[in-house]
């Protein structure tokens, strides 16, 4: 009989504990998580993307260089990152007054993976800005270019939304970077 109750407990506790191996947590957007705020999840709901806290610093900054860098994806910020990260630093170093290099460097939240959002991901970010919080009314860069001289751009305010295409070099932009989970 007492072995009959360990086999049975011993079972139990193994079904137990391969169950909990299974379960995985469903992400939301609002929620606090891997070093931000998410922002975004998918259908699946173990995946999608965070935003820092707040800008990456007080001050403004400018997009990046002039020049066709082929940063164009609409979607994939952290593509377009590093395409202007390597075209920032060629032969300059490191370029941290640019926006996508600051993302680039950036460490916080004990992740080192940011980067600048793409237009798509910007404009996520200012459909959800009141979860995420800490906005500034003014313009915020994306890291999709616009031609050799523009970037897309979205201008924060509250409930009016207005994207444009502005210089990239002699406009200064707030600059909140993202990551993916």
């Amino acid at each position: 009989m007492k072995t009959t109750i360990v086999v049975f407990i011993l079972l139990i506790a193994n079904c137990y504990v391969y169950s909990q191996d299974t379960i995985f947590t469903r992400h939301f957007v609002g929620e606090e998580y891997g070093g931000g705020i998410v922002f975004y999840v998918d259908n699946s709901g173990q995946h999608g993307l965070i935003a820092q806290k707040r800008d990456i610093t007080l001050d403004k900054m400018a997009w990046g260089p002039n020049g066709i860098i082929n940063a164009t994806s609409t979607t994939d910020g952290q593509e377009n990152t590093q395409l202007i990260v390597n075209y920032s630093t060629r032969g300059n170093g490191s370029q941290t007054k640019y926006a996508a290099c600051g993302c680039d460097s950036l460490t916080t939240g004990g992740y080192s993976d940011w980067y600048l959002p793409a237009i798509d991901e910007l404009q996520k970010i200012y459909n959800n800005q009141t979860d995420i919080g800490n906005f500034k009314i003014g313009d915020y860069c994306s890291s999709t270019e616009y031609g050799k001289y523009n970037v897309c751009c979205i201008h924060f305010r509250p409930h009016k939304r207005v994207q444009f295409f502005y210089n990239k070099v002699n406009k200064d932009y707030y600059v909140r970077c993202i990551r993916r989970f």
